[in-house]
């Protein structure tokens, strides 16, 4: 998954603009811990601060995941790349005894930006692009649909970030309707 051994902490401003996400305590994840169907979540879990931390935190391309995160090309038009804004919302919005990021404000912070960045992507007509800033593909926008509705329901369960939930449902309205034309 990504750069799953990636170091902790890889934001561009190392924590001065939006607090680092804390790394998992040592001896983390412990599978026993987990449910047998979540047992996929713990491999979730070992990125997830790697993940929010390399959310560009200053201009230029805020929000950003810029690490390069599981597609290419890795350029901040790429949504492809965003579409771990839906990872970052599972674990803030879901408690679990194995997940110390729930709630935890340092990930909506990050998670946040990371939102306004993407939803900055989308064009008019409600795709968005991949390969270039100016395509207007079916991919980005079909799984770029369904990850912003995770994290629409993560968030409203959450109770979290009203005024960019409505950006969120405004966009997925605007990208269904171009995905059905």
């Amino acid at each position: 998954i990504g750069n799953a051994g990636a170091s902790p902490a890889m934001a561009t401003s190392a924590g001065t603009v939006l607090p680092l996400v804390a790394p998992l305590p040592a001896g983390q994840p412990v599978r026993a811990q987990f449910a047998p169907n979540e047992q996929v979540l713990a491999a979730y879990l070992m990125i997830v601060a790697p993940l929010a931390n390399s959310v560009r935190d200053v201009a230029p391309n805020y929000g950003w995941m810029e690490d390069g995160w599981w597609r290419t090309p890795n350029q901040p038009y790429n949504t492809r790349i965003m579409e771990h804004v839906a990872t970052l919302s599972w674990f803030y919005a879901n408690d679990r005894p194995w997940n110390p990021y729930y709630r935890d404000p340092a990930l909506l912070g990050r998670l946040d930006a990371a939102l306004g960045h993407y939803l900055s992507l989308q064009h008019g007509d409600g795709s968005y692009p991949e390969y270039s800033p100016t395509e207007h593909h079916l991919s980005p926008t079909g799984f770029g649909t369904v990850a912003l509705a995770a994290v629409l329901r993560d968030l409203r369960a959450a109770g979290e970030l009203y005024d960019r939930r409505v950006q969120i449902r405004d966009a997925i309205r605007k990208s269904s309707a171009w995905l059905v034309d």
